[in-house]
């Protein structure tokens, strides 16, 4: 299905440049294609389209200017990648989009989608000792940007990410748990503990003592394994589909909704849920 995306962009970029003024490209077209690419596995040749659009938008054509969800699309395809160097591919896209909204280019800017990626490709990465450490600390800083942003908030999903990279890229077992309380007390502050972090921190303890202890530190109050249901509700209360938010492609496929209704009367009612 990509290559056949990537076929029918080439065609319409060559009917363009035969005079077709109706078969211009623009940024949508462009970030449909690079998205086919992302799920086929082929984030190279996703991030060669992003290099394309940057270059026809520096040289004047404003329809196919880069965005956010561009650079997401390629940082999330790199870090689902068998690409041993995955993390450093990762990170570069998001230096990259930094350097620009340094520069005055507000549609480049890192959302918090874009900084899990990048944990993800760190935390997901694999190779030698040397290629795991620098993983972990290109994780790390993601979340740390994330931590001093005024703008950004971790979700679950990010505390999610940072605990499997602590748990498959720090080979010695105290480091590893000492890095994971400290972070697991910021996780608490900010009320995003759910069940997913739970098993992450679960796997991360040698022994369910260990845990306990630790949740006891902070306050827990319960005996046994830790249940996610006698924590205290304000660790958790942050909680929710925090990653996923109304955009324009939503208020469409709701409007589209409505137009439906004729042939089926819930289907708006559906979608606005």
């Amino acid at each position: 299905a990509s290559d056949r995306a990537l076929e029918l962009l080439h065609k319409i970029k060559d009917q363009y440049a035969l005079g077709a003024d109706d078969m211009c490209l623009n940024t949508f077209t462009y970030t449909s294609v690079i998205n086919a690419l992302a799920k086929s596995g082929k984030p190279a040749a996703a991030e060669q389209l992003l290099y394309d659009m940057e270059l026809m938008f520096n040289n004047g054509n404003d329809e196919v200017q880069p965005n956010t969800i561009v650079f997401n699309s390629c940082i999330d395809a790199w870090a689902k990648s068998g690409f041993l160097f995955k993390a450093n591919k990762a990170n570069s896209l998001l230096t990259r989009m930094e350097e620009a909204v340094s520069g005055g280019n507000t549609s480049y800017k890192p959302n918090i989608i874009t900084y899990n990626a990048v944990i993800s490709a760190g935390a997901n990465s694999f190779g030698n000792a040397n290629i795991q450490g620098k993983a972990f600390k290109i994780a790390l800083d993601a979340y740390k940007k994330v931590q001093l942003s005024q703008d950004v908030q971790p979700t679950t999903f990010t505390y999610t990410l940072l605990f499997k990279a602590i748990r498959r890229l720090i080979d010695s077992q105290h480091p590893k748990e000492t890095m994971a309380k400290k972070n697991l007390e910021y996780c608490l502050e900010d009320g995003l503990l759910d069940l997913r972090i739970l098993s992450q921190l679960n796997l991360i303890f040698d022994n369910p003592d260990k845990l306990l202890t630790v949740f006891k530190s902070f306050g827990y109050d319960g005996s046994g394994s830790v249940d996610i249901r006698r924590t205290p509700a304000q660790w958790r209360c942050n909680r929710g589909y925090q990653d996923v938010k109304p955009d324009v492609f939503s208020y469409t496929s709701t409007i589209a909704a409505h137009a439906q209704d004729q042939k089926d009367p819930r289907a708006s009612d559906r979608a606005l849920e």
